[in-house]
């Protein structure tokens, strides 16, 4: 199940990227100057990534608490598909909305991996070594979390 929901987490991801995207293809599709598209396709992104940055990024200091980050991402991702449809591509804005909203259901029905134990989407388990790992007091105290990857199934630890 860790290795399906490691996989969720890459299709968060990727919805996200191609959300982008998505503002980027309606901005081109506009009928304006060629290098006026470019610049509004490059505020589009921006504006998109910092808002997401600010509001919705797991390590954002001003992640919004729920349930204003699902409305967030709901609104976020229903603009993106309504850019595509915009732009004469609503096969596409359908595809992207209804993977989007199924990943958000997914995320919430299983929420994320823990930290301590995540798997990436290759089956490598990644374990960071905390205060459950030995002693902290020898001559590495206060170095960084040591990161050990295994493959296969982990040991608990």
């Amino acid at each position: 199940m860790d290795i399906v929901k490691g996989g969720n987490l890459l299709v968060a991801f990727l919805v996200e990227l191609a959300m982008l995207a998505a503002f980027v293809v309606w901005a081109l599709s506009l009928e304006q100057a060629g290098w006026l598209k470019w610049v509004i396709a490059a505020v589009a992104v921006v504006l998109a990534a910092t808002a997401w940055g600010i509001l919705a990024a797991p390590k954002s200091g001003t992640r919004l608490g729920e349930p204003w980050l699902t409305v967030f991402k709901v609104a976020l991702f229903a603009l993106a598909a309504l850019a595509l449809h915009a732009a004469g591509q609503t096969e596409w804005g359908v595809a992207l909305g209804v993977v989007a909203a199924a990943n958000l259901v997914l995320m919430h029905a299983w929420g994320r991996p823990s930290k301590r134990h995540r798997r990436d989407w290759w089956g490598v388990v990644a374990r960071e070594c905390d205060r459950s790992c030995g002693d902290r007091s020898g001559p590495r105290a206060g170095t960084a979390p040591v990161v050990v990857a295994t493959m296969g199934p982990s040991s608990g630890r």
